[in-house]
């Protein structure tokens, strides 16, 4: 009987360290997912400051076409009246010819601002998409690493029911 005894032990030891080394598996695949989260949230958090930085020039270029704008029809006015004047002096038709060729250059310089504005704010709308991408697998990795924990807890709760069943077999 005590020979039974010792071999239902040395069963219940293999056991236990299989459990154990189980265990030790489970704690390093969630500290593995835990650091993935880590480096996650590290990749959001730049994230946001590139998409801070893209506010921050759609910000400047907003502002920069508003004075574009206002600058053009500021040049644009002065070529009215600078052609209402063309018949009075030579000079005044030298400056209305730079005036449109400012007012050309601004109405370029315009359209290119409109065209990266349109690229900027679609670049903001892919960057938000990431994020929200990213912010999602972080929250289904914390889900994951509770689901893990709540295993591991459980793992250990019967393997410590086990040991104490077993500990009481063997009194």
């Amino acid at each position: 009987e005590l020979e039974n005894r010792n071999d239902i032990l040395t069963a219940l030891q293999r056991n236990f360290e299989a459990l154990s080394m189980f265990c030790k598996k489970e704690r390093a695949e969630a500290q593995s997912i835990k650091n993935m989260n880590e480096k996650l949230k590290e990749e959001i958090r730049k994230y946001i400051e590139k998409i801070t930085g893209m506010d921050n020039k759609i910000k400047t270029i907003s502002a920069d076409n508003e004075l574009l704008a206002k600058d053009r029809i500021r040049a644009k006015k002065l070529a009215d009246e600078l052609h209402d004047l063309k018949i009075q002096m030579k000079v005044v038709e030298k400056n209305l010819e730079n005036s449109r060729g400012q007012c050309k250059r601004i109405g370029d310089a315009n359209e290119r601002t409109k065209s990266e504005l349109q690229k900027l704010k679609q670049d903001y709308k892919i960057e938000c998409e990431k994020t929200k991408s990213l912010q999602q697998k972080i929250r289904d990795g914390d889900a994951r690493i509770a689901n893990i924990n709540k295993q591991h807890q459980e793992e250990m709760m019967k393997l410590r029911d086990e040991h104490k069943r077993m500990m009481d077999v063997l009194k």
